[in-house]
């Protein structure tokens, strides 16, 4: 493990400093996942509190994909990638962590059905520019009734503490077969450097392209497709639920790997 101090981050702010009840720094833990080959950041009460909080301010640590030129541009790379690995005609789809709704209307243009799921109300006035059906709750959600084709996530795998509880929720929504869509920010160049500038307390998981294909592996789904994103450093994946490759996710992952982070 390895413990170092570092900047609590909120995105962009109009003052220099972070605003009431937001400390400046904060301790962050990283650890090893020797299963995955996986970076990850250890759950601590003090930032997990700060997390949710940062959540209902509706802190934002990126470009948000909507009708604006660069926004859009992220939405219509992943929905590229999407259309060239899977045939989403006549499926139906849940993405997770949805946003502002892009890329859900361009999914609903070329599906039976797409759901969103995102928490709050922040967001009310793109799903209704977009016309597209979001739950504004936390996943997993009661409000959730039916099993999906397809479920997706856009930037959402790096913010979740307990990747267990996630992809065991997810087995309850995916039909026999299903298959999963995610990208994630590629932090193979900051490992290889040693850069700890990857670090942000709102990003519990830490992928290379490597890492991000042995997690889906260790929860039980085959690699369909993956590649590089053509807008920013972003990794996409796409992998099918198979009965065939046994889920390990009940092998206990060891906090006791020594982290190595060179000094900058």
């Amino acid at each position: 493990m390895f413990t170092i101090n570092i900047p609590y981050l909120l995105g962009a702010l109009k003052t220099p400093n972070n605003p009431q009840g937001f400390p400046e720094r904060v301790d962050f833990t990283l650890s090893f996942c020797p299963a995955t080959g996986r970076y990850y950041q250890i759950p601590f009460p003090e930032v997990d509190t700060l997390n949710e909080k940062a959540y209902e301010l509706g802190s934002l640590l990126g470009t948000a994909m909507d009708d604006s030129l660069l926004g859009a541009s992220y939405a219509k790379d992943f929905f590229k990638f999407i259309q060239t690995f899977l045939e989403i005609k006549g499926k139906k789809i849940l993405e997770i962590g949805c946003g502002r709704g892009a890329l859900l209307y361009l999914l609903s243009n070329k599906c039976l059905k797409a759901d969103g799921i995102e928490p709050g109300i922040q967001n009310k006035k793109y799903w209704e520019k977009f016309n597209v059906n979001v739950i504004p709750e936390v996943f997993p959600s009661k409000k959730i009734k039916q099993k999906y084709d397809v479920v997706i996530g856009f930037l959402l795998l790096e913010h979740l503490k307990n990747l267990d509880d996630f992809f065991y929720n997810i087995e309850q929504i995916l039909t026999v077969n299903g298959s999963v869509v995610f990208a994630v920010p590629d932090c193979a160049e900051y490992i290889r450097t040693g850069d700890i500038g990857m670090l942000i307390h709102q990003h519990y998981q830490y992928f290379t392209l490597e890492s991000f294909q042995d997690t889906l592996n260790f929860y039980g789904y085959k690699i369909t497709g993956i590649q590089n994103a053509n807008v920013g450093s972003i990794l996409y994946i796409v992998a099918e639920k198979n009965s065939d490759i046994k889920s390990q996710a009940k092998v206990k992952f060891s906090d006791n790997i020594n982290i190595f982070v060179k000094k900058t």
